[in-house]
Order: structure tokens, then sequence, then C-alpha cells
């Protein structure tokens, strides 16, 4: 059956391996030196009787930069050319070599006709045009990479038919899709009351910045979780990280178009617009009516009605051709110190008295087209969050064709050469560098910006805990505030057990939550049309919170266990005594005291996010687990077995690929290092 599903979803399993592959290979590369250095006969084992040398891994470590620019300059291939990781490499050379050896012995050599198939792929065409207008590579090369990755994935392939589900973990997992629970919630977030702790002592102050003072704080967006230190995935870090400088000139076009003046050909060339496109000005049908009746002559805006927005749609055409003569003077001026660019294909470095002046060429423009562009100047040292943040240009995209959903300005600003010396992707393809124009960036508003960066500074560990004292005051403020949280959240646990949930919430003045019922998992699919297993959204949650889900189907693990199901009410009150008849007045019985609930029907629990230093206490109100005869009987049996293969392949495959695994399979013993 898991080949059926192979053939079924055979391109989005290319994505999978291409991810995967990524994985394995690039996470670091200590043998690295030894493929750059000259000391070819460098040993880093033996592959039978054959000794394998740094030299012997030139060309796998060849195929693997080209793939990486060109996963990078257009990421959305089919076919899985996704290297995820940009960090430095460990052994995904030797892997890779290993790997290929493999594939190559047991038959898999991808064939003229899949490297063809390959390319066909039109942004992969444009990508490989790009890599090789560089002039850093040859064709013969990119094909042999292209060759090694998918002979690659042809072995991946064909070890992906051992990673089949059982049956009892297909049943395990559609009762965990279909069984449903219902629980009641309150959020603590350290941030409300990090204002009420006290002054933090010298001590913590010292022992957090030196913990953090090594690590770049996380950010929400990162899509990875911090480190783990201390036993913590706190969110917190000092290091600095890769920031620049930025000065950029705005071509405005609400500022141009302001001193533009229609003339009468712009009317008239604006009211044969109107004449030729009049369907776009169909007023609606009358109201009541499902559509224009049939003897109702068609009504349309008049063309007063729309004159202005085409007379600003002529204009703005007129400014497009305004803008293209504005940014080719600029870039011109401005690349003629630099002179021709070396092999390379950088320039040798200009000192700043040469650069050309942007307020000159301000100036010169203002002169030739009676507008006057604005020019920036950022003296500050600015991160990826700040660059994006910067109003106008933060949001501006490089506008060259082909291009990738990496071409934003703070992405290509911090890719300079003198960020990143062993260029890949983007900066390989543009060389990028301190000094010289980057790509022109276009916003969503039709604004265009020509920027340049003046200063870049590597990611660095702060001088002293002085220097980043303010961050730190802030955050052990929090790390405090977060503690207690945690304090008030077990004597919400305790409480909820014996009052329930929502009467300690309400005595607290917390926001209670009580979301729709929910299961474990959900069916869904991924970008590349994968069959996925994916954690229910729960629609009160502002942010994705790991476990969540699956903490709340353990709650109620916990009453099916004593075997009870269904809503998990609240035990009853006993009824008020009769009233008693005393000389004549009425004894009225006092009222129902608070609902009191069973600690094993009504379990509660805790869940820590330590990345957003937030908790939620959450006890279960329903639970209504899947029959057996639905889990036997289900329609979406079939689909739900490929949610489960898709998920035991991503692990299976994870260890077949690694260099342990592939070094055990083809006999590779790696040298001493003592040696």
């Amino acid at each position: 059956m898991a080949m059926k599903i192979m053939r079924k979803y055979s391109k989005p399993l290319m994505a999978v391996f291409g991810v995967l592959l990524m994985v394995t290979f690039l996470i670091g590369y200590s043998v690295q030196s030894g493929v750059s250095s000259a000391a070819a006969g460098y040993t880093l084992g033996t592959l039978g009787k054959t000794s394998v040398t740094s030299g012997m891994l030139t060309g796998v470590s060849v195929d693997i930069s080209i793939l990486r620019a060109l996963e990078t300059a257009s990421p959305q291939l089919e076919e899985g050319l996704l290297w995820l990781d940009t960090s430095q490499q460990s052994h995904g050379a030797l892997q890779f070599y290993l790997l290929l050896h493999e594939a190559t012995r047991e038959g898999f050599t991808a064939s003229d006709q899949q490297v063809q198939y390959l390319l066909q792929n039109k942004s992969l065409h444009q990508a490989v045009g790009q890599l090789l207008a560089g002039g850093s590579y040859v064709s013969d090369n990119i094909v042999q990479a292209l060759r090694d990755y998918q002979s690659i994935q042809n072995l991946a392939f064909f070890a992906a038919d051992a990673a089949q589900p059982s049956e009892p973990q297909l049943l395990h997992f559609m009762s965990r899709r279909l069984s449903k629970v219902q629980v009641q919630y309150v959020c603590l977030k350290a941030k409300a009351g990090a204002a009420r702790m006290p002054a933090p002592s010298a001590a913590l102050l010292s022992q957090l910045y030196q913990t953090y003072r090594t690590v770049v704080a996380w950010s929400p967006d990162s899509g990875n979780r911090p480190p783990r230190l201390n036993g913590h995935r706190y969110p917190f870090g000092y290091r600095y990280p890769p920031r620049v400088q930025v000065q950029y000139v705005k071509l405005d076009r609400d500022a141009l178009r302001a001193r533009m003046k229609p003339t009468l050909a712009d009317v008239q060339a604006a009211y044969r617009y109107y004449q030729s496109h009049l369907d776009q000005y169909l007023l609606p049908p009358p109201a009541g009516a499902a559509s224009q009746p049939a003897n109702v002559k068609p009504r349309y805006q008049s063309f007063d009605q729309v004159k202005p927005q085409l007379i600003k749609r002529q204009l703005d055409k007129q400014i497009d051709v305004i803008f293209r003569h504005i940014t080719d003077l600029i870039l011109h001026q401005t690349a003629k110190p630099w002179g021709s660019a070396g092999k390379s294909g950088y320039a040798p470095k200009l000192s700043r008295a040469k650069w050309v002046s942007y307020n000159k060429m301000a100036q010169l423009v203002a002169s030739q087209f009676g507008y006057q562009p604005q020019v920036v100047t950022l003296n500050q040292l600015l991160n990826a969050a700040q660059l994006a943040a910067l109003s106008g240009i933060g949001q501006a995209r490089a506008s060259e064709a082909g291009l990738d959903s990496q071409a934003d300005f703070a992405n290509l600003a911090l890719r300079v050469h003198e960020l990143q010396p062993k260029a890949t992707g983007i900066a390989m393809l543009l060389h990028l560098q301190v000094g010289r124009e980057g790509p022109l960036l276009t916003d969503a508003d039709g604004n265009e910006y020509i920027y340049r960066v003046t200063a870049a500074s590597p990611s660095q560990n702060p001088a002293s805990l002085a220097e980043v004292k303010t961050q730190v005051l802030r955050d052990a403020r929090l790390l405090e505030a977060f503690k207690a949280d945690i304090k008030q959240g077990q004597q919400l646990v305790a409480a909820a057990g014996t009052k329930g949930l929502a009467v300690v919430a309400a005595q607290d003045g917390l926001k209670l939550y009580t979301p729709d019922r929910f299961s474990e998992f959900t069916q869904g699919y991924n970008y590349y049309g994968q069959p996925v297993i994916q954690p229910t959204v729960v629609s009160t949650l502002a942010n994705p919170v790991p476990h969540f889900t699956e903490q709340a189907v353990r709650l109620a693990i916990e009453v099916q266990a004593a075997g009870y199901h269904g809503e998990v009410l609240p035990v009853k009150p006993k009824a008020p005594a009769p009233a008693a008849h005393h000389s004549g007045k009425v004894a009225v019985a006092p009222a129902p005291a608070a609902v009191a609930y069973t600690g094993m029907q009504h379990p509660a629990t805790m869940l820590l996010d330590e990345p957003r230093l937030s908790l939620y206490v959450m006890q279960l109100i329903g639970s209504w687990p899947v029959p057996q005869a639905q889990l036997l009987d289900s329609e979406n049996r079939g689909s739900d077995y490929d949610r489960v293969w898709f998920s035991s392949l991503q692990g299976f495959l994870g260890n077949f690929l690694s260099l342990k695994a592939v070094s055990q399979r083809v006999g590779f013993v790696p040298a001493s290092r003592g040696g």
C-alpha cells in the first residue's frame, strides 16, 4: 500500500526528501576546512579498502553550494530543492558523498530524463540562468549537482517503502483525530505582572547575563524554539544579531503625482479607457433583484464619477516612465566609481569618500525632472526586525524578475559580502556588498527605493553587562513574574479540582475561555500537497501553543480510564430542606453553596509556554471518545493511512539518511581524530 501512496504523491514526496536531505546534510561542517584546504590528502576515513580524503569531497561540496543557491533563488520548486539550513555545516559533504556512493552502488543514478524533468520547472530554469550569469559555475557543474541530488532522492524514495504504519499505529491516530474533548482555561502572561515585581538582585542580573550573553534573543517569527539552557527555553538573549547601517533614496509616487497637472490629453485618454472598459463600471441590479432584469437597460457609473481614478491611472503610467528614467540615471552614476567587478563578482573595496553622494543625485534628479526624491540616512546599526519595521522601505521587495521570497529589504541588507563571506543564494547571485547599490526595491504603494548598506556589524557578544543592562533588567522582572505566575497556576489547578475552574477564575478576576469541542489532531495538506498530521487549531488561542491539544486529550484519558465519558457535569447540590414554620414566620433555607466538582471527573493541569513566558491552566469539561466501530468503518481510513505514513516516513528517513546510518550501510570507518 505504501508504494501506491508513493506513486500518488510522487511530487510531494520529493519535497519531503528535499527537506530531510537538507536537515541531514547541512547540520554543521567540521570537514569544511579540509575540503577547502590545500592538504587534499587529509584522510577522513576508509570506505572498504579505499581511503576517503578531503580532496575527494570537492565535487560534492560544489554540488551542495549549487543546490543551496538554486533553492534560495527559487524556494517553490515542486521537486523539493529545500535546503533550509544556512548555518555552518558539519559533516554535510562527507554525508552527501557516502549517500551518493550508496545510490550509485545500488543502481539509483539519476537518468538524463530525470535531470531534464527538473530543468523543465520555470523557476528553476530562471535560477540556473542567474547562477550561470554570476560566472562562478558552468552548466556542467549545475547538471552534475542536479543529477547527484536526484540520485540520492531515488535512493530515499526506494527506502521509504519500509515506513509502512502498522494497524495499531493507524487505529491510535484515528482515535486521536476523531475523539473530541472540551476544556475551559485561563492564561497568565508574565508581561502583565512584570512591572509589579521588586527590583531584581544583582546576583540574578549577573546570572541572566552570563547565561544568555552568547545567545541572540528569540523571535516568535523565527519558526524555531529558543535553545534549552539550564533546563528552560526562555526567550532571552543579549548577543547582538548581524546589523547594518543603510542609506536610501525614495521615489515617492504620491509626491510626484501631486506635482503633476492632468492635461487635456490625459482626460481624453481616460475617457477612451472608460469607453472601452465600460463593463468595469456596471452598477449593481436594483435592490432585491438577484440579477439585472432582462427588460431593464444596464446602468453604469458616469465618466464624471470615475474620472478621478482614471486620471490617476493615466498619471501613474507617466510616473512609471519617469521612475524608470530616474532609477537608470542614479544606478548608472553610482556604479561608476566601482568599476568592473572581479572574477568573484565583487568589486574591490572603495572608501566611503569615493561613493557617489545620494544628496547630489537627488539634486541632479530635481534639475532634470523637476522632482527631488527623498534621501534617508540611518546612522544607527539595525537588525532584521528593526529593518523590517522601517516605514516604507521596510516592506519593500526587490522588483527584479526571478528573485525569491527572501528578496525583502531586511533580508537583502543583511546578506552583504562583509556579513556572509561564503555567499549563497541571492547574495551569490547579486554580489551584495557594503557601499554598492542593492537591487531596486518597490513597496505595495508603488514607491521605489535605491539603497546601499553603509556599514555592517557581524553578530557579536556584548562587551559587558552594563552595555545591555536595561534589557537584562527587563528580562529579570519578566522571569520573576513568570515564576510568580507558576505558583498562582499551581494554586488554580488545586482549587479547580474542588470548586471548578470557572468558579475560581471568577473569584480571582481571570478571563475564562471555553473553546468549542476539538480533537488532538486534524487532517490537512501542506504547501506541497502532502497529507499531513497537524494539531487542531483552537480558535480562542491567539498563538499556537505547543502541546495544548495533547494535554487536553491526556485529561480526557484520565476520565476515560475511569469508564466515564460524555459531558463532565458538576455534582448537583443537595435540594434545600423544606421550609420550617416557627411562630408564623418562614425560615428560608440558605442559598446553595458554590457547585462542588469531583476531582476524578474534572482533572485540571497547567501547561507552560516558556518561549512566550505564558502559562495555561485548563480543566476538562467534556470527553467524547470515538466508538470502536467507527474506527473500523471510517470512510477516511485511506487518507488517515496516508497521514500516518507521511508522519512515520519523516522519522524513518531522518535516520536512514543520517551520516551514522549511511556509514554503517556502506562500511565507512572514520579516521581516528588522534591520527
